[in-house]
């Protein structure tokens, strides 16, 4: 109904193009590169019989951290440190476009809805629904994130703004060096 909507007056190739074209290549493309290189990394990882910052052994099975998974991916891609600004903004300014976009059809379409299918609601209906989902994804991530929390610190007391311990803080560092080709210690290159 959205799409419908914002479609109007449109050729049918605008449509096609627009619709369905464009989001299946630049998803292709994401998925391609993000998914390949998440995927290269662990197997690399799993060659060497080491960890990376994507995943880690855990009573000797892997593990999979999705807190920051794909600011963790692009930190061990190993670009330049430019790039990778560039590129972990990107990512936070097409997942803000992605949720602001979504959050606004959703609005527009309940608020048609509960109109008995007029196909320009109210403005206060519109913003009602706006709103109320607003809301409801806030709750949604904010327990999620808090259940987390708890589930990491083992149901200890904790901040909720925590900073990493000195030997996490090391091992963080020794997991840098050993990507830049330096073995933790500083003592020259590591194995090539």
């Amino acid at each position: 109904m959205f799409i419908a909507r914002i479609s109007r007056g449109r050729t049918i190739r605008q449509f096609v193009t627009g619709v369905l074209l464009v989001p299946s290549l630049v998803s292709l493309l994401w998925f391609a590169v993000f998914g390949g290189s998440a995927t290269g990394l662990q197997e690399k990882a799993t060659a060497a019989g080491t960890t990376t910052l994507l995943v880690t052994t855990v009573d000797g099975a892997p593990s999979v951290s999705f807190d920051g998974a794909p600011y963790n991916l692009v930190d061990a891609l190993d670009m330049p440190a430019a790039l990778t600004t560039v590129t972990i903004v990107l990512i936070m300014v097409l997942a803000g476009i992605f949720f602001v976009t979504g959050a606004d059809s959703a609005s527009i379409i309940m608020g048609s809805i509960t109109s008995y299918g007029v196909d320009e609601p109210r403005t206060p209906l519109i913003v009602f629904w706006g709103v109320t989902l607003r809301r409801q994804l806030t709750d949604s991530v904010v327990n999620r994130s808090v259940r987390q929390a708890v589930d990491q610190h083992h149901g200890e007391v904790f901040d909720m703004l925590t900073r990493p311990s000195s030997g996490e803080s090391e091992a963080r560092s020794a997991r840098c060096s050993s990507r830049a080709g330096q073995r933790p210690d500083g003592a020259g290159p590591g194995p090539g």
